[in-house]
């Protein structure tokens, strides 16, 4: 009698272990058609390499009679997750990488019914603790529009929030930038973010002095930004010790000047 009982109790707890999860699989799948997919910026693979991200815009049709202007050297700045429009990153420093990078810049880019400055920004590889700065095997981090000469900009924010908001869903508004929330008049920032964290930043650059002059920021940035920032960071602060102890060991005799 009892192991019939222990029998029963048995496949009775089977019975709703497998309809838990069940709907546990349920809920998931749900939730997941719920999510916005990776977000790419002109559908370019993120941490491609320059060459790649060249001619991918190129197809796109972005002519090379635009460009402008390119940047060697940059500093590398991640996202600032509790004000993503703000890269001046006080007691943050691990959010950016001086030296560890490049842009270049295109002028007059159509976007929706916009024209735009567009910025690609690129970081250098790590191969084997060393920085790469070869170009070709660098890695597309982010995307910049800045749309200016704007003469209603709450019609153009409201518009370019519902176009955003119908290709990746509901986004999160993260208030006024610590930089103008004293403004009345500057706008607040919002974020769309892909199932693989992945970012859409649309933002306010508010000039202060004349209104007339203040820019819309559209940023595209790539998964685990920061954590790859943190990490080339790391490696370029460790190659320069290895640099300065090379020298004083070169140098273990010099005392000119002394």
């Amino acid at each position: 009698m009892k192991r019939e009982i222990g029998f029963v109790l048995i496949v009775g707890l089977l019975a709703i272990t497998m309809g838990m999860s069940a709907f546990a699989g349920d809920a998931e799948a749900v939730f997941n058609e719920n999510e916005t997919a990776g977000i790419k910026f002109r559908d370019i693979d993120w941490y491609s390499p320059y060459s790649s991200v060249e001619q991918s815009l190129l197809n796109s049709g972005i002519s090379k009679s635009w460009f402008m202007y390119e940047n060697e050297d940059d500093t590398v700045k991640g996202i600032d997750s509790d004000d993503p429009s703000n890269d001046f990153f006080f007691g943050k420093e691990d959010l950016e990488a001086e030296n560890g990078g490049f842009w270049f810049w295109f002028d007059d880019v159509p976007v929706s019914n916009y024209n735009a400055d567009l910025y690609i920004y690129s970081m250098y590889d790590i191969s084997n603790g060393m920085i790469d700065k070869d170009r070709n095997n660098s890695l597309f981090y982010k995307a910049k529009y800045t749309i200016k000469d704007i003469a209603d900009f709450n019609g153009a924010y409201d518009d370019l929030i519902n176009k955003l908001s119908g290709l990746y869903g509901s986004p999160e508004n993260k208030g006024k930038s610590s930089l103008y929330d004293s403004y009345d008049n500057a706008l607040p920032t919002y974020v769309w973010y892909g199932s693989d964290g992945s970012q859409v930043i649309l933002s306010l650059d508010y000039n202060m002095y004349d209104e007339s002059l203040s820019e819309i920021n559209i940023i595209y940035a790539a998964p685990n930004i920061n954590g790859r920032v943190k990490e080339l960071k790391d490696v370029l602060q460790a190659n320069a010790v290895a640099e300065e102890g090379q020298i004083r060991e070169e140098n273990a005799t010099n005392t000119s000047g002394l």
